[in-house]
């Protein structure tokens, strides 16, 4: 219960406060001489302090509410089903064989996808039988996965070619990759890194139309007009090549190999300069452009 009074008269101003809550029975009075600017400044904490506690009164009153309204819903619905409902969330169970839910993957548990077991010459083959029957569409598809396994069957001769290690570093032979496109500007990307410790080495080899662009900047001396001190030409085996160092990413070599052959060295805590040529230095680009048909 809540009683909040004000009384003023000629010869001052009194404000009270009757407070009976959980049974505690507080009384707050104040009297003062007439004088305006006190006055409202306890009237604006009486104020306060009596709107303070009416919220924290419906707040309570609606946990209240809320409390009996969900016991009564449990009492009805107990008396429509004649069970007694558990509010508690039971606990989860584990899954066995007669379970429908979705397991989840097991890693390991699949085999995956199988290699294509096609080669060019059967898909030659395929295009030709199609061809003479004027299958064009299919005809097309054929030559075009002839390509694709002409191009991944290149790509797997290009990484056996790759040293086994460079300065020490040995290969991570199952991270190889060998990515080959339809299309004519993309072509054929190759694949390979070297790892030991915080040393980490990427070798990328390019074959397309687009490595024809890269291939002439780094030829021409383009790199030769920079300013910029991080950057420099270099000669691996008498082929040009462009050198640069990032304290943040490292050195990074990018080498013209034929018309369309370009490969791209990245080294990461490689302590030097002259290592990170020594590992250019260890692949053989003559047997590259050789399989590639470079000149």
């Amino acid at each position: 219960m809540l009683l909040f009074g004000i009384r003023i008269s000629q010869k001052g101003a009194s404000l009270f406060l009757w407070i009976n809550w959980g049974g505690f029975i507080i009384i707050v009075k104040f009297a003062q001489k007439p004088n305006k600017s006190i006055f409202m400044k306890v009237f604006k904490m009486m104020i306060t302090v009596f709107l303070c506690l009416l919220i924290s009164n419906i707040m309570n009153g609606q946990a209240l509410r809320g409390a009996l309204i969900d016991k009564v819903k449990k009492e009805a619905v107990n008396k429509l089903t004649g069970k007694e409902q558990n509010t508690e969330t039971p606990a989860e169970t584990t899954s066995d064989d007669n379970s429908t839910s979705k397991p989840s993957q097991r890693s390991g548990s699949s085999k995956g996808l199988e290699k294509s077991s096609k080669d060019v010459n059967l898909s030659l083959d395929e295009a030709a039988s199609a061809f003479s029957t004027n299958d064009y569409k299919r005809t097309r598809m054929s030559l075009t996965e002839a390509l694709g396994n002409l191009d991944l069957m290149i790509g797997d001769l290009v990484l056996k070619s790759f040293p086994d290690q460079v300065t020490g570093i040995p290969s991570v032979k199952e991270n190889d990759m060998i990515a080959s496109s339809t299309a004519y500007w993309t072509g054929l990307t190759i694949h390979r890194e070297y790892q030991q410790g915080e040393q980490w080495v990427k070798v990328e080899t390019l074959n397309s139309s687009l490595a024809v662009f890269a291939n002439a900047a780094v030829n021409t001396g383009y790199y030769t007009y920079s300013n910029d001190p991080s950057s420099k030409n270099v000669q691996v085996k008498g082929l040009s090549g462009v050198i640069t160092f990032d304290e943040n990413s490292g050195y990074k070599l990018s080498i013209a190999v034929g018309q369309q052959t370009f490969m791209v060295f990245e080294g990461v805590n490689i302590p030097d300069e002259t290592t990170m040529l020594q590992i250019a230095d260890a692949f053989d680009y003559e047997n590259i452009k050789k399989m590639f048909g470079e000149k």
